[in-house]
């Protein structure tokens, strides 16, 4: 993206910034990182917003897949965190640190290798997503369910035990050889 005119990514960056921002304006980015944004967000703050995993993994589904003119093609990565600490090391920043922030970060790298418009998600965050999905009336509304496939695994430098995660193409293809879960 940033090979092409500073105007034409710039603008890309803010529009998915300020998209990102349409779904996701109860919560404040933790940081953002050149073209990423990091969000941590806290059980109690999701309570008390009311939303819930589906929430958040719907909106990020339809981030992902946004190909209007002047977006720039969205990799996701979502993680459920419990093993977490709010500490910092710089005054007045807020940060967490943690096995699952790790984890989390695992999720993004080499070994995954997410493509544009996909979300990955990791088990975890599948439980709570389900869950969620469980406690609706409308859950066949939420068509970001459907494309959920059967889950990977990798082993990543760091952590002890095998990392499960799913794999959601926001604009699924034909020739995908993942089985739909049925979900």
């Amino acid at each position: 993206m940033k090979k092409s005119e500073i105007s034409d990514w710039v603008a890309k960056i803010y529009n998915c910034f300020s998209d990102v921002d349409s779904f996701f304006y109860k919560f404040k980015p933790l940081k953002s990182i050149g073209d990423e944004l990091m969000y941590f967000i806290e059980a109690d703050d999701l309570e008390k917003t009311g939303e819930t995993a589906l929430g958040l993994y719907d909106s990020l589904f339809e981030i992902a897949k946004n190909t209007r003119d002047g977006y720039p093609e969205t990799k996701i990565c979502a993680a459920f965190c419990s093993s977490v600490y709010p500490l910092t090391f710089i005054e007045n920043v807020k940060d967490y640190y943690g096995i699952d922030i790790d984890r989390a970060a695992r999720l993004k790298g080499n070994q995954v290798d997410i493509k544009s418009r996909q979300v990955v998600i990791d088990s975890l965050m599948y439980n709570e997503v389900m869950k969620a999905a469980s406690l609706i009336a409308n859950r066949d509304q939420f068509v970001s369910l459907d494309q959920i496939k059967k889950p990977e695994t990798f082993q990543a430098k760091g952590i002890s035990d095998e990392i499960q995660f799913y794999r959601i193409n926001a604009l699924p293809d034909s020739k995908s050889d993942q089985s739909n879960l049925g979900i």
